[in-house]
């Protein structure tokens, strides 16, 4: 298998993994206390936008967990360069991946991601 099908293979069980934690949460939000519901509607806001609302938001915070934050990435910057160390992000991250493997993981990803968009 190469490095990319490994890849590839990564990336859809880690989205398997993801999908099926929202299916999860979003299905149990069901049987949640639904009584927030009050002030989306003072606030103008309809019940079926209500719910969407809360759906994406759920669905938001399975996708941080699972892709990380900029600030936990400034964070390690800190403290890398506070011992010493050198903290890659952004595309000098994946400059330096590309420089060190050979493998250019950022184009083969956004192929992955293009593939998926496509769906």
């Amino acid at each position: 298998m190469t490095l990319a099908e490994k890849i590839r293979d990564l990336a859809a069980q880690y989205a398997d993994r993801l999908k099926k934690r929202i299916n999860e949460r979003v299905a149990a939000m069901e049987e949640d206390d639904q009584s927030h519901t009050m002030i989306y509607q003072v606030l103008g806001v309809s019940d079926k936008e209500g719910k969407t609302i809360d759906v994406y938001q759920n669905k938001d915070r399975f996708l941080y967990k699972y892709a990380g934050s900029l600030r936990i990435q400034q964070t390690l910057e800190t403290l890398y360069e506070g011992t010493g160390g050198r903290y890659y992000f952004g595309d000098e991250a994946w400059e330096y991946v590309r420089h060190r493997t050979g493998f250019n993981l950022k184009s083969e990803l956004e192929s992955i991601a293009r593939e998926d968009a496509s769906l």
